[in-house]
């Protein structure tokens, strides 16, 4: 029985073979055609989504609780964020300044730039966030420094 199966499949894969031999230009062109409607299919259906909009249902908590606090917080939404670190904060202020301005003159790539924790307020009112010990210690420098 098995002699029998493989012989009807060897057969067939003779008639196969033969069939492509006689005809090579048309089962070429066939492959060709094949080939290119697959790949036109691929560009026109085959995507990776990867918003997340798109990916999960509005109705989980995670994404309601992401809609309130984007309606909450809108300046702190979506943001990058860049840390700088200096040999001292004064460099690392003036630093920080710097690549502001450098954000501010390039409004077609960056639609807004902000320095958190700095601005006219913040530079008028610093030692109000400092804590306690650390105010003293600026405190005992000022004095030792004297005018």
């Amino acid at each position: 029985m098995n002699r029998q199966f493989d012989t009807r499949i060897g057969r067939i894969v003779a008639s196969c073979v033969d069939f492509c031999c006689q005809r090579s230009i048309l089962v070429t062109v066939l492959a060709c055609l094949g080939a290119v409607s697959s790949l036109l299919y691929a560009v026109n259906h085959l995507v990776i989504e990867g918003e997340t909009d798109q990916l999960f249902s509005r109705d989980l908590p995670f994404k309601q609780a992401e809609r309130r606090y984007r309606d909450s917080f809108p300046t702190q939404y979506e943001n990058i964020f860049v840390v700088i670190d200096a040999v001292t904060p004064e460099r690392a202020g003036e630093a920080a300044a710097e690549l502001l301005a450098a954000f501010q003159a390039e409004p077609s790539h960056f639609h807004e730039a902000y320095l958190p924790g700095g601005g006219e307020f913040f530079e008028e009112h610093a030692f109000l966030y400092l804590d306690t010990p650390s105010l003293e210690d600026l405190a005992d420098r000022l004095a030792v420094c004297g005018p």
